[in-house]
């Protein structure tokens, strides 16, 4: 591919990178964000709920409406609504606007998911495709490995604010480069609301969309409360939650590999091998709590095969 195009991935990549940082950063904060307002972690947990629901709902709507402008501009826009959001959680005084600013970045999250694949396609060309797709999924692998652990290590010394404040100026940087990179596109066949009847017309389809919801959901809802499970029940000293969180993006990146290898001969053993296998780690994941080593393993375990799913499906 020309050098140009390159560029233009490279920073794709990074805003995927920034996107899934922002996703579970409060995973890793969630008991800080809960002192700072004298709150629970389970009513500070809506945060993470609200965000999810928000972006599950304006993914559509979005999408339609993103699919009549032109993509750098709908693309730039996001970024843009994106940092803002970061600075606003930043600065909330209360939980409340804390909560507006995060679906500010939901918002910024839904569009650019539904718009990213599509565009480094236009960019590069169908012929190189593949490996356009692969380097926003890399973008976003590299966040489950670094992106939550770092921001949850800033939030640490820092305090959790300023892992927001840092996120946003990242973004900011992110997106003088993405305008300075990106060549211009013009919009596509917008898509219309009655074609949306259409992606649920195979029942193949149905099914993956009905196991998919409820897999994300058993999974994430485990995940969301891990750092307080992890340190009130398992009682790991700070230093081991992060080492554990960095194992999990690991893991996470490990199932990736795994998929790539194993997906054209055992697709659909593979895809109940997941199913079957996350749901016993959570069941075991109480169980094993006195050991330090077996909840880390239970940890890793879903991880690593948790991304090798909605590819597969």
């Amino acid at each position: 591919m020309p050098r140009a195009h390159w560029m233009a991935l490279i920073g794709l990549a990074f805003s995927a990178f920034v996107m899934n940082t922002s996703e579970f950063m409060p995973i890793g904060l969630l008991v800080d964000i809960a002192e700072s307002f004298s709150m629970t972690e389970a009513e500070a947990g809506l945060i993470i709920s609200l965000y999810a629901w928000a972006v599950a709902l304006l993914s559509i709507p979005l999408m339609v409406l993103a699919s009549r402008f032109n993509l750098k501009a709908v693309l730039l826009a996001s970024i843009a609504l994106f940092a803002a959001g970061q600075v606003a959680s930043a600065l909330a005084p209360s939980f409340s606007l804390l909560v507006g600013a995060r679906l500010m970045v939901a918002a910024a999250h839904a569009v650019f998911w539904s718009i990213a694949s599509p565009l480094a396609v236009r960019v590069v060309g169908e012929k190189h495709s593949g490996v356009a797709v692969g380097v926003i999924v890399t973008g976003s692998s590299v966040a489950m490995v670094c992106g939550l652990p770092l921001g949850r290590a800033i939030g640490l010394l820092l305090g959790w604010r300023m892992t927001f404040a840092c996120v946003g100026a990242v973004a900011l940087g992110i997106l003088a480069y993405l305008a300075a990179a990106t060549p211009r596109l013009a919009a596509g066949k917008p898509f219309s609301p009655r074609e949306l009847p259409t992606l649920f017309a195979a029942p193949a389809l149905r099914n993956i969309y009905v196991v998919t919801a409820l897999f994300a959901t058993a999974h994430f809802t485990c995940y969301s409360y891990i750092e307080p499970f992890l340190q009130q029940v398992a009682h790991f000293p700070d230093d081991l939650i992060t080492l554990t969180l960095v194992l999990y993006g690991a893991a996470g990146m490990a199932g990736s590999a795994l998929l790539s290898r194993a997906y054209g001969r055992m697709r659909f053993p593979l895809m109940r091998a997941v199913v079957i296998g996350v749901a016993a780690s959570m069941a075991l994941l109480l169980a094993t709590a006195a050991s330090a080593a077996a909840t880390v393993a239970v940890c890793a375990v879903p991880s690593r095969i948790l991304r090798t799913f909605p590819t597969a499906s």
